[in-house]
């Protein structure tokens, strides 16, 4: 007695299995070759979701170096004077 494969879709993909097992377990049947030349089963094929389009973020744009003029004028040339660290006295 041989084993009739038939080729089935689920949630998952495909796969081949015997058409016993189709039957029972209620798989859809597809009209495909099974095994290959030989006669061995043919391997599980996955399902593959397709992938939505990548959104553009910020770090896949390119860098570009945009200078102010606060920063162009130098960033302490607005600064107070330096202190002295110490307490003042007053006499």
């Amino acid at each position: 007695m041989t084993i009739e494969y038939v080729r089935v879709r689920d949630t998952n993909g495909e796969f081949t299995t015997s058409r016993a097992n189709a039957d029972a377990s209620g798989l859809k049947v597809l009209d495909k070759p099974a095994v290959d030349q030989i006669g061995r089963p043919l391997p599980a094929k996955p399902h593959v979701r397709p992938k939505a389009p990548a959104k553009k973020t910020a770090a896949s744009k390119p860098r570009t170096r945009r200078r102010s003029e606060s920063s162009a004028a130098g960033k302490n040339s607005a600064a107070a004077p330096a202190t002295p660290d110490g307490p003042t006295a007053t006499p």
